[in-house]
């Protein structure tokens, strides 16, 4: 289950237990302590939903899945993405700031391979039910040997039909089979140019 920041971020027992001392101060205490530490509680809130990790588990259990050809190779972009990240905040606040254009242009990066991959997925359906090319360039082959033995014109127009529908199918796969590889392809070179970057 997906839950929002704002869940994440109010239900935080840190946030919990401080709005319940700040209903108590404000009882018990002296009322200005209620308004106070509803500022502070306030100011936790925010913090929590500004917080970049937060933020990136947000991100990553948002995403739906993708179909298993792109999963694993996405996955190993995602896990530089994490391991950049985690090295990225464990440095001091100067270099964290100035590595700061690296961590978005990751990111940015990274959510790009995800568009492509969600893009890909309809031509990774098809790919998945489409016949064999083999099977279907028998199917030309002997489709070619019916046109020669017909002898009927009408019978030879409807074979020479079928016969282009069939070449045009095969062109489809084949263009399909290109365009997924190319993808699978760019996938790998991110995925090794990245881990270069770690």
């Amino acid at each position: 289950m997906v839950r929002s920041p704002w869940i994440l971020a109010l239900f935080n027992p840190l946030n919990i237990l401080m709005l319940v001392s700040t209903v108590l101060a404000g009882l018990l205490a002296a009322w200005w302590l209620f308004p106070v530490g509803l500022l502070l509680w306030l100011v936790m809130v925010v913090i929590i939903l500004r917080d970049p990790a937060n933020r990136l588990n947000q991100t990553l259990q948002n995403r739906a899945p993708l179909t298993q050809r792109f999963q694993t190779r996405f996955q190993k972009i995602q896990k530089v993405q994490i391991s950049l990240f985690n090295a990225l905040h464990s440095v001091s606040s100067r270099q964290k700031k100035a590595l700061q254009p690296v961590q978005t242009a990751l990111d940015d990066l990274v959510e790009a391979c995800y568009f492509l991959c969600q893009a890909m997925t309809p031509l990774e359906n098809y790919h998945q039910t489409a016949p064999p090319v083999e099977g279907l360039v028998f199917e030309l082959q002997q489709m070619e040997s019916k046109i020669e033995a017909a002898t009927d014109d009408y019978i030879r127009k409807e074979y020479e039909d079928t016969r282009r529908s069939k070449q045009e199918r095969i062109e489809k796969i084949k263009s399909v089979n290109n365009q997924l590889n190319r993808v699978d392809a760019i996938l790998e070179s991110v995925s090794s140019d990245l881990e270069g970057v770690m």
